[in-house]
């Protein structure tokens, strides 16, 4: 497996002492305190400047670019570690955007602040409060995977209602739990070369107009067609996306494919983080790869103990040790009184 060479991680540990409501209270009215960060991009030198410190609205972090160059993207993440269990609250998990992006948005807050007060027991350790940042930085793959311009219809959006009414089809498809779904050669043919070159032969297929398909359901057929029909409103991140990753995969179709990767890594957790690393190996996906990865590293000591940390094989847990990895937490301390 080779990893694209430009990708950068920053750790911050910001320790809130004698973290009570009181003193909270009286915190309020100060001002943002403010540090620099440098992190390397391969050559790339990046400036960083984050606020942080206490509001009504919550705890405040406020990440700002203070280079110039836009040629990357960020992602920034905070979590409170909890006694309540072995994995981490996460309170916030932006998308990777531009950088520029980042120079745009407001801050962010951590606003859970009542249910803290009121369980000192599952979040406090001799009444500090630890909140863990962490800067990403990713080169190399940027323009690859950005996400597409959310402002695009999608050119077949009108055939939506066809397809759901099996208005004028022209083909059907018999998947593994014989669901049978009616669809238009048409669309096919245009979102999947795949397809495509089967229409176009003289193939069984494309003579009966019926294919059957053994290794994909009706549920997961009928969310890759909805995608081919109207990307734009597509709404089916809620299902298996493993499934409709590789099933993307064998019919070649990119966007969904990206987007579907987009979401896995949105919504990583210690339940299904080594699954998608072992679908990521086996597919030789270089960017979910590393998603899952840096995921793994950051919660290596819940994941060692888990059934599927068993599973892997010697191969997948030396890319695991080899990835490069900045284990180098910077501190931030404040004491409130």
């Amino acid at each position: 497996m080779k990893f694209e060479k430009n990708t950068a991680v920053c750790n911050l540990e910001w320790k809130i002492r004698n973290f009570t409501e009181e003193n909270y209270e009286k915190a309020m009215n100060n001002n943002l305190n403010t540090n620099f960060y440098f992190i390397m991009l391969g050559k790339k030198m990046t400036s960083w400047k984050l606020h942080y410190g206490f509001d009504r609205e919550g705890i405040v972090i406020d990440l700002k670019k203070m280079s110039r160059d836009n040629d990357f993207k960020v992602k920034f993440t905070g979590f409170i570690d909890t006694k309540k269990s072995d994995s981490s609250v996460v309170y916030f998990d932006t998308y990777e955007e531009h950088a520029n992006f980042i120079y745009k948005k407001h801050p962010i807050y951590f606003t859970e602040l009542e249910h803290i007060f009121g369980n000192p027991a599952d979040y406090l350790d001799n009444g500090v409060l630890t909140i863990n940042l962490r800067i990403e930085l990713f080169d190399g793959f940027c323009k690859e995977y950005e996400n597409y311009n959310a402002s695009d219809p999608g050119i077949y959006s009108e055939f939506t209602e066809m397809f759901q009414w099996g208005l004028f089809s022209d083909f059907t498809i018999i998947c593994s739990d014989k669901t049978v779904i009616r669809t238009h050669r048409l669309i096919l043919s245009e979102n999947s070369p795949v397809f495509k070159v089967m229409l176009q032969c003289p193939m069984k297929e494309s003579i009966s107009g019926v294919m059957e398909v053994n290794d994909i359901d009706g549920p997961t057929m009928n969310d890759i067609l909805l995608f081919m029909y109207d990307s734009y409103h597509y709404r089916g991140w809620g299902n298996d996306l493993k499934a409709i990753f590789c099933a993307a995969d064998k019919y070649q179709m990119n966007k969904l494919k990206d987007k579907c990767v987009n979401q896995i890594v949105s919504s990583l957790n210690v339940e299904d983080v080594l699954e998608f690393f072992m679908l990521a190996d086996f597919y030789n996906h270089n960017y979910l790869m590393q998603r899952c990865i840096m995921f793994i590293k950051a919660h290596h000591k819940v994941l060692c103990k888990t059934e599927d940390w068993k599973k892997l094989n010697a191969d997948q847990l030396n890319i695991i040790d080899e990835y490069p990895y900045d284990n180098n937490i910077h501190g931030l301390e404040t004491v409130l009184c």
